[in-house]
């Protein structure tokens, strides 16, 4: 529910569709004034916790 002037229209809401023969892929993106520093792409259906953190930190390090 949503609160609106009567005179105005309620907003539309758009029907979510799931992505059907696609893979989603996440890109962890470190750049400077100089440019790219690191560029990694995670696993499918892999979350960013405390230790993949502290890895890609250390990849970083390694390349500065």
């Amino acid at each position: 529910m949503e609160w609106h002037h009567l005179s105005l229209t309620p907003k539309k809401k758009f029907e979510v569709q799931t992505s059907v023969g696609t893979r989603k892929v996440m890109a962890g993106i470190f750049w400077d004034s100089e440019g790219f520093l690191l560029v990694e792409f995670l696993e499918v259906d892999a979350t960013i916790n405390s230790k993949q953190y502290g890895q890609t930190l250390e990849k970083l390090k390694q390349r500065m």
